[in-house]
């Protein structure tokens, strides 16, 4: 139950992902509508995106907590904490580096392999799409 706060289609337009108040992160069958797989997540999921190739998925929680998952397995890749609100996120095409929006008018970029930030940028307002 709850609100949905994102979705993201994949690129062929096959899959859908979603992030709920539920703390749930789901993939979806657009075809069918069947659930493929669901994700328990620690607070409620705020943004998420879905690797070109589908096999990863990165999602933001509403506590600051960014974390990249398998698709296949539901194991998590990559994971480290932003201090608050993700209220944006966007990852790079070869899956390195992690573009976060959020919180206290922040812009951040990750690397996430080592979950280390390599940039911080302060903004004049609060960051709420990369």
């Amino acid at each position: 139950g709850g609100w949905v706060h994102c979705v993201y289609f994949s690129g062929d337009g096959k899959m859908l992902a979603t992030g709920d108040q539920a703390k749930r992160a789901k993939l979806w069958n657009v075809v069918t509508g069947e659930l493929i797989y669901s994700l328990s997540c620690e607070e409620e999921v705020l943004t998420l995106d879905l690797s070109r190739d589908k096999c990863l998925l990165t999602v933001g929680e509403k506590s600051g907590r960014v974390s990249q998952w398998r698709t296949a397995t539901g194991s998590v890749t990559s994971e480290f904490e932003c201090g608050g609100d993700v209220n944006a996120l966007q990852v790079t095409n070869d899956n390195c580096f992690v573009a976060v929006g959020g919180p206290g008018n922040v812009a951040m970029v990750w690397r996430l392999c080592t979950s280390t930030r390599v940039v911080k940028v302060q903004c004049a307002a609060m960051v709420l799409a990369v």
